[in-house]
């Protein structure tokens, strides 16, 4: 009965942040007070059946959902609303880089009468960097070598572009050699001697060491 208790008073409260509901929002649907409903959800007590059909129908769900366990669908439901909410700080962390970019370029051709359209292209390698401190903050590691590319080759492009009257073409002959270093660094990962290995090593030397002395000391 404990269990039950518990179980349904997690499903209630569960129900209802999913809802966004507040306990004295409830409380008003259902004509009971609020401190029956925080009783209930503290498993005091327990809402009668028909109570119980009632909040169902207002959470749209079938009355069994209150009596089975869904820690699974929690947990799952709870992934995917940090995974939405990363996603969205990332866009909007970008999409602050781009506003900064336009702003700029505003100014620059209201008050100085200097179009620079090569703050569009700078603004790639700092979207570029943003992603790279998201995705090692909470991102998924395959997508490293991406970014870094993609930071890599829209800096040389901003600088080309910055610099375009001197065709600074041969910047680019630099790309191949960094991108390959940034594969290398990716994929190669380096050789680690275990600590085992080492005491074993040290176990060995000394042995040596320690025969060597009892044939010299006969």
């Amino acid at each position: 009965m404990e269990n039950l208790k518990e179980v349904i008073s997690q499903n209630l409260v569960y129900l209802r942040k999913q809802n966004k509901m507040t306990q004295l929002e409830l409380c008003e649907k259902l004509s009971y007070s609020d401190k029956a409903v925080s009783r209930w959800e503290n498993g005091e007590s327990l809402p009668d059946v028909e109570t119980l059909y009632k909040i169902s129908e207002i959470y749209e769900v079938p009355i069994s959902y209150f009596f089975e366990e869904h820690i699974k669908e929690k947990c799952v439901a709870k992934k995917s609303e940090n995974a939405i909410n990363k996603i969205m700080v990332t866009i909007l962390s970008c999409a602050v880089v781009w506003m900064t970019s336009i702003i700029i370029y505003f100014y620059l051709s209201t008050y100085n009468n200097f179009r620079y359209w090569q703050i569009f292209i700078w603004a790639i390698p700092a979207t570029a960097l943003v992603l790279s401190y998201c995705n090692n903050t909470w991102g998924n590691k395959k997508f490293t070598i991406f970014i870094r590319s993609l930071f890599l080759w829209s800096f040389i492009t901003s600088i080309y572009c910055h610099f375009i009257k001197y065709n600074l073409w041969i910047i680019f002959l630099i790309g191949p050699v960094i991108q390959t270093i940034l594969i290398i660094n990716q994929f190669i990962q380096p050789i680690k001697i275990k600590k085992s290995s080492k005491f074993n090593l040290l176990n060995f030397f000394k042995k040596k060491k320690n025969d060597g002395n009892k044939k010299d000391s006969k």
